[in-house]
């Protein structure tokens, strides 16, 4: 990374009318041009205001040499805590699960901070050592005394690790939250918080819990770059910045995210960084973090993530505290590179999120993020990644979509654009101090015909906010009326609006959808069902049989968005009561004329994730397949990849017998496609081989399951990657 210099002027540019803004960047690197195009006319869902938190271990609680970590006193970390935009506080990790319990004066000095610092606790309950009596304690004092200040309780840290299976969790979750709702009827509660690899025991907690009422937030943990000590230098770097790492995190989130907004909850992933065991030596102490932490911050707010909270502290429990965003020194704390991510994020994370295309015809490491805050400034946020010996600059035209006028830049970089660099990391030019102030400021950026041009260097990035010109849209509009819902289905309700009069100088972009099974509901982004809805009519399908459900809308112009409307609510027509026949040809259209008196297999549908295999119009041999044989014609079509099928309008907890249908189309050879299958959370096929169960290719194999509708009448069944390629199926039916 470039050394801090002063934005320049190329002359040029300016004999050919245009304004380029230079960012410094390495002699002689790779120059590429990307066309960032941002649409304010059209933003989506806010961001939460407490998107950005911090995780600890429990043992920071305690007392060292008579001194308390968090205490109200603690000046330097409470305006640490503010520089950085930090407002969720989890405390948790190992040590959660092991050690000496906090005293109530411990949790008296971490309240005093949390409060001071304007903060709201995520706080862990421990259940490694099974004792409902005893969280129920701690739960009961810290309600008594600081419930305004508590998100919610997190039950277990990383519970999938010591206990056998889903079941027992959920088993025993149960009976902490019916303890602590006895004495606590207010309380609220979080979970599973598991690893990363337990995705899909957060979608079954979703399903299980959500119509309780009592769930604050799904959470879940994540460490992308795997262990700390696998990978280090600049091979860890190399990874945490490469354009794949954005995959797995879809990967990873396709498995429980659709689930958990599905049931109208919200999730965040409560424990996170860059590596697990402390971090990564040579990376996770380095500007690659910084650039990291951005970019990953803003890809969960595009997820509809609550927020994410940091793992850090000047140790954990791991090992050596290699990602801790800061340490404790005289005088207040040293900030780590880490931190500047989150210091970044803080300035053009506020707001709604705003769509963004990028022309990136040579594919370079580059992303970019678009916020439209509410005083309709529209925010920018590029982040080049490449660095190292790939290192390229970035020839950027920022297409604004709109009137705006000259902006503010602020830049975040390393000296001589090196991203291996722990120390000399600024934003706006200035450090973070150990008093936790920040020196930086911002320069101008000018815009031409509502396009911005500038270079930006190689392991860098620039947040930028632009100022809306005159004869901009400056008011939000008035609320939509005469909402009305109607049942169409047991699956489905319908919903229609009367259209909005924009106000002066705008235009209406569109429509929210809120949804939630509470009447009197406040609209958030955990019940955002639908965003820029262009019609004036919605319909809202994948819901339980016999449920009433809530429904507000909001509308959009490119300053705001409009108070709710009015409430309107419907209930679903009744399902079955286990005797319905549901079938569903995956990826394909509808096929008629099934045996038996059962009704054709319909077109694809109730499904999130995957995408279509390659069909085939050879013949498929359903002999072997006996009575519960598809047609041929649904073989020939099947959806690949990581999917979730969720099947709705049962009657819950009643049973059901699932039968999925596979034929292997694409291999010719065993063991070239493995994948796991799970009916809700409860893993039914492990490393599955369509070729080696048929015996051979094109021949139909159908296995049959019984399982239960979960408490909101739905059977879920999530096809995840095993051991080789991905997980394909041509057909689903549930009897």
């Amino acid at each position: 990374m470039n050394k801090k210099t002063a934005v320049r002027q190329i002359s040029f540019a300016l004999l050919l009318l245009t304004l380029c803004v230079v960012i410094p960047g390495n002699a002689g690197a790779q120059s590429d041009a990307v066309t960032v195009s941002l649409n304010p006319s059209n933003p989506g869902a806010t961001i939460p205001s407490d998107f950005s938190g911090l995780s600890f271990e429990e043992q920071d609680l305690v007392p060292v040499s008579g001194k308390y970590y968090f205490v109200k006193t603690n000046q330097p970390l409470i305006t640490l805590f503010n520089t950085l935009g930090v407002k969720s506080l989890r405390i948790g990790g190992n040590t959660a699960d092991s050690g000496t319990l906090p005293a109530n004066a411990d949790i008296d000095a971490f309240f005093g901070f949390a409060e001071a610092a304007n903060v709201k606790v995520l706080y862990t309950l421990r259940l490694k050592t099974f004792d409902a009596a005893a969280a129920n304690t701690t739960a009961t004092y810290i309600m008594d005394h600081y419930s305004a200040d508590l998100t919610c309780f997190e039950i277990g840290n990383e519970p999938d690790v010591y206990l056998s299976s889903y079941s027992t969790y959920q088993s025993e979750a149960q009976t902490y939250i019916d303890t602590i709702s006895a004495s606590n009827p207010t309380a609220k509660f979080c979970g599973p918080g598991g690893t990363g690899g337990s995705g899909t025991w957060a979608a079954s907690f979703a399903q299980y819990f959500a119509s309780t009422g009592k769930i604050a937030l799904v959470t879940h943990h994540n460490y992308f770059g795997g262990a700390g000590g696998s990978t280090t230098g600049a091979a860890a770097r190399n990874l945490l910045l490469s354009a794949t790492m954005d995959s797995n995190y879809a990967t990873n989130a396709n498995i429980y995210v659709p689930t958990v907004l599905s049931e109208g909850l919200s999730y965040r992933i409560s424990e996170t960084n860059s590596f697990y065991n402390g971090g990564s030596s040579g990376c996770s102490n380095t500007f690659a973090e910084a650039l990291w932490d951005l970019d990953y911050m803003y890809w969960w707010a595009g997820e509809k993530a609550e927020g994410l909270n940091f793992h850090t502290g000047d140790t954990v429990s791991g090992g050596t505290a290699y990602y801790s965003f800061f340490i404790t020194t005289t005088g207040g704390y040293n900030v780590h590179p880490g931190a500047y991510g989150p210091l970044a994020f803080k300035l053009g994370g506020h707001g709604r999120i705003v769509p963004v295309t990028l022309s990136n015809p040579s594919g370079m490491d580059l992303t970019a993020y678009g916020v439209l805050a509410s005083d309709n400034s529209l925010w920018v946020t590029i982040i080049n990644k490449t660095h190292e010996t790939g290192s390229i600059t970035a020839d950027l035209t920022i297409n604004l979509g709109g009137n705006y006028s000259n902006g503010d830049m602020w830049l975040m970089q390393a000296p001589n654009n090196d991203d291996s660099q722990t120390k000399g990391i600024t934003l706006g030019g200035g450090e973070v101090g150990v008093n936790g102030i920040w020196s930086g400021t911002s320069e101008p950026v000018s815009v031409s015909g509502g396009t911005a041009t500038l270079n930006l260097s190689p392991a860098s990035a620039a947040v930028i906010q632009f100022v809306p010109g005159s004869g901009s849209c400056s008011a939000a509009p008035s609320a939509p009326t005469n909402l009305a819902a109607t049942a169409q289905s047991s699956s489905a309700i319908g919903l229609t609006w009367t259209a909005v009069t924009p106000p002066a100088n705008c235009s209406i972009s569109g429509y929210n959808v809120y949804r939630s099974t509470t009447s009197g509901f406040t609209p958030g982004s955990g019940n955002l069902i639908a965003s820029g809805v262009t019609s004036t009519s919605y319909t809202n399908s994948g819901l339980a049989a016999s449920t009433t459900y809530y429904y507000k809308v909001e509308a959009l112009d490119s300053y705001g968005s409009s108070p709710a409307s009015a409430q309107a609510q419907a209930t679903t027509q009744s399902g079955g009561s286990g005797g319905d026949f549901i079938a569903i040809n995956c990826e394909g259209p509808v096929v008629n004329n099934l045996g038996g008196g059962d009704a054709s297999f319909a077109a694809d549908e109730d499904f999130t994730g995957g995408g279509k295999a390659t069909p085939t119009t050879h013949s498929i041999s359903t002999t072997a397949a006996g009575a519960n044989a598809a047609p041929m014609a649904v073989y020939q079509t099947q959806r690949d990849g990581t999917f979730t099928y969720t099947i709705p309008g049962m009657v819950a907890n009643s049973q059901h017998t699932i039968l999925l249908h596979f034929a292997e189309i694409y291999f010719t050879a065993a063991g070239k496609r493995e994948f796991n299958v799970a009916i809700n959370g409860t893993n039914v096929l492990t490393n599955f081989d369509v070729f080696a169960a048929a015996g051979g290719e094109y021949i139909a194999v159908v296995k049959s399951f019984t399982a239960n509708a979960n408490s909101s009448g739905q059977i879920v069944v999530a096809f995840t990657s095993g051991a080789v390629n991905q997980s394909s199926v041509a057909g689903l039916e549930i009897r």
